[in-house]
């Protein structure tokens, strides 16, 4: 289910954002042809612009204060996740405190594209991520995944009880959303070292569904020519967006569930200072966030055994 606001709702943000650039305009042009004025001979004749302290000029040039901690839960109210841009333009959550079903990853990029979730292993990653999923509660497939210019393999993990689903939380040190993100399952990238322990180790492939252990073991007596390296970040899809509004502003983009959210020209504007002002300590941000890129990331096309409504665009 999509939420959506109707036209009357969104009408004052538009309104509230043409009255904001119009009272500025005007303001510059009252400065531009309001003549200058002088102080009475008691003042020694001063100027009124040169009698400003230097704490008000300081204020003024600085323009409004960022959002304190305080009011950032009220700030972000309604918010569900939170992306800056970085200098290579992609946009990545403002935050390093992600949790995909008690699996933690740093890196999160927002691709409108991506029809799911696609979520990277580190090296030797299994064993933790077999933890986090064990095998008696949920289900391990491997599919084909087939991009643009590349072919490669994904795990796929569902739980195994019908109508079970997969929590989520995103930036969760900045965010608190009243109701939290759950999928139906979760999608990992597989370089080839992660697939030759999965078909080599019994603990692993003893437990993947029979079209898995097929895909797998085809896959890597033909594999293909690309680089079948590790993924960096996560990418973060329709499987968590269909469901929300989002809203890019500038240098940030958010999605909000619409209910909860009280969209604003000023809202938007303090959400934007506070993501771009915050301090490390106050935002810790992804490592090198500005160098990270978007990997040759896996497409749309995938092939699982799990159903055939797995995926809908």
């Amino acid at each position: 289910m999509q939420h959506q606001w109707e036209c009357r709702n969104l009408k004052p943000f538009y309104e509230e954002k043409r009255s904001f650039r119009g009272v500025a305009h005007e303001e510059k042009e009252s400065l531009m042809e309001t003549p200058k004025r002088n102080h009475d001979a008691a003042a020694g004749g001063q100027k009124e612009e040169e009698s400003e302290g230097p704490e008000r000029k300081r204020r003024k040039e600085e323009g409004p204060p960022s959002p304190t901690k305080e009011t950032v839960s009220a700030l972000f109210h309604g918010v569900v996740l939170c992306a800056k841009r970085n200098r290579k333009k992609r946009f990545f959550l403002a935050s390093k405190k992600n949790d995909f079903g008690g699996f933690p990853v740093e890196a999160v990029m927002i691709d409108t594209g991506c029809n799911s979730i696609l979520l990277p292993l580190q090296k030797d990653e299994l064993p933790a991520l077999a933890k986090a999923f064990p095998f008696d509660s949920f289900f391990w497939d491997v599919g084909n995944s087939r991009g643009v210019a590349s072919r490669s393999l994904t795990l796929k993990i569902a739980p195994s009880v019908p109508g079970n689903r997969i929590p989520i939380r995103l930036c969760y040190d900045l965010l608190r959303p009243e109701k939290p993100c759950e999928v139906d399952f979760l999608r990992f990238h597989l370089c080839s070292e992660d697939a030759v322990v999965l078909r080599d180790d019994p603990a692993f492939f003893d437990n993947l569904l029979e079209n898995g252990k097929l895909a797998i073991t085809k896959f890597l007596d033909d594999p293909p020519s690309h680089d079948g390296s590790r993924r960096t970040h996560a990418l973060l899809g329709q499987a968590i967006l269909q469901d929300l509004v989002c809203i890019q502003h500038g240098s940030i983009s958010i999605a909000v569930d619409s209910s909860r959210f009280d969209l604003s020209w000023k809202v938007m504007r303090d959400i934007e200072r506070f993501v771009l002002g915050a301090s490390a300590e106050t935002l810790p941000l992804p490592d090198h966030f500005d160098d990270l890129e978007d990997d040759d990331h896996d497409g749309d096309d995938e092939d699982f055994s799990l159903g055939d409504d797995d995926f809908s665009d």
